[in-house]
C-alpha cells in the first residue's frame, strides 16, 4: 500500500480525516449526554456504521493493494521480456 498514486493518497487522508471528524463527534455526544439513558441507541448506531465504514474502507484497501501488485507484476514481466528480446 506504500505505492500509492496521489489520488489514492489523497483519498485516504480524506477518509481518515472523516473517521477522526466522527470520533470527535462520537466523543462529544458521550460527554454531553452522560446521565442520559438513550445514550447508547444513537451510540451504537454511530458504532455500526463506523464499523460498516471500516470494513469498506478494508475492502478498498485490500482491492488497491490488488490492483498495484499486479501493476507491479506486469511492469516486472514486461522489463523481463524486454531484457530477453534484447539478448
Amino acid at each position: 500500500m506504500q505505492n500509492l498514486t496521489r489520488q489514492e493518497r489523497k483519498e485516504l487522508r480524506k477518509k481518515q480525516l472523516q473517521e477522526r471528524q466522527i470520533q470527535l463527534e462520537e466523543e462529544k455526544l458521550k460527554k454531553q449526554n452522560t446521565n442520559d439513558i438513550d445514550v447508547s441507541i444513537p451510540t451504537n448506531n454511530i458504532e455500526d456504521e463506523r464499523v460498516a465504514r471500516v470494513e469498506a474502507e478494508r475492502v478498498e484497501a485490500e482491492r488497491v493493494a490488488r490492483v498495484e501488485a499486479e501493476r507491479v507484476a506486469r511492469v516486472e514481466a514486461e522489463r523481463v521480456e524486454a531484457e530477453r528480446v534484447a539478448r
